[in-house]
C-alpha cells in the first residue's frame, strides 16, 4: 500500500481508502508539484506514510489529502477545482485547523489578477493611496508574490496602523494563517511586524 503513494493518482487512494468519488481522476502528485511550497510532493508522501503507519481512519486521511489538495490547487490557480475538493470534505472536518487554513488560502487565491493587471496595481500602490496599496498587496499574494505583499502591508502599518480599522494588519494576519504559522517565512514576517508595532 505505501508504495502506491509514490506515484499513484487519486483513483488509487479512492479505491483503497474510500475517499469521495468526486476526487477520482485528480493527479495528486503533479497537482502538488505545480502548487509548490511546503505542501509539495515530499509533504504529501511523508504525511500519508506517517498516518498510514499510525493506522488512522479514512476520514482523517481524507482530511489531509483534502487540505493539501486545496492549498496546492489554489496556489496553482485552479480555483474551481480547489472549491470542489473543499466541498467534498466530510462535515466532521469543517472545523479542522488545517482545513480552515486551506479555506483561507483559497479565499486569498481568488483575488489573483490577470498577468497584465498586477503591474497596474503596483503602479497605483503609492504611499498616498492606501486603498491602492491594499489592493496591490492582496493581488500580489494571490499571484504568488508574498514578499511584495508583506512588504507593502508592513509599510502601510508603519505609516498608519489604524487606517480603515487596521485593514493592513488584518490582511497580513490572514496571509500568515494561509501560509501557516509554523512556516519560517511567516516567522520572519512576524518579527518584522513586531518591530513595526513595538520598535
Amino acid at each position: 500500500m505505501l508504495a502506491g503513494l509514490l506515484s499513484a493518482p487519486l483513483e488509487w487512494l479512492f479505491e483503497t481508502m474510500s475517499f469521495p468519488a468526486s476526487w477520482a481522476g485528480v493527479p495528486v502528485l503533479s497537482v502538488l508539484a505545480e502548487g509548490g511550497g511546503w505542501y509539495a510532493e515530499w509533504v504529501w508522501r511523508d504525511k500519508l506514510v506517517y498516518l498510514l503507519a499510525m493506522g488512522v481512519s479514512g476520514v482523517v486521511l481524507a482530511g489531509v489529502v483534502g487540505w493539501l489538495l486545496v492549498r496546492a490547487l489554489a496556489a496553482a490557480g485552479h480555483i474551481e477545482e480547489a472549491e470542489a475538493v473543499l466541498a467534498a470534505l466530510p462535515d466532521s472536518l469543517a472545523k479542522d485547523a488545517e482545513v480552515a487554513r486551506a479555506r483561507t488560502a483559497l479565499d486569498l487565491a481568488k483575488d489573483r489578477p490577470a498577468d497584465d493587471e498586477l503591474a497596474g496595481l503596483k503602479a497605483a500602490a503609492t504611499p498616498d493611496n492606501p486603498d491602492g496599496q491594499l489592493a496591490y498587496a492582496t493581488a500580489a499574494f494571490a499571484a504568488g508574490q508574498r514578499d511584495a505583499a508583506a512588504e507593502t502591508l508592513l509599510a502601510m502599518i508603519a505609516a498608519d496602523r489604524e487606517w480603515n480599522d487596521g485593514a493592513a494588519k488584518a490582511k497580513l494576519l490572514q496571509i500568515f494563517e494561509a501560509v501557516g504559522l509554523e512556516d519560517p517565512w511567516v516567522a520572519a514576517q512576524r518579527r518584522k511586524l513586531s518591530l513595526v508595532l513595538f520598535g
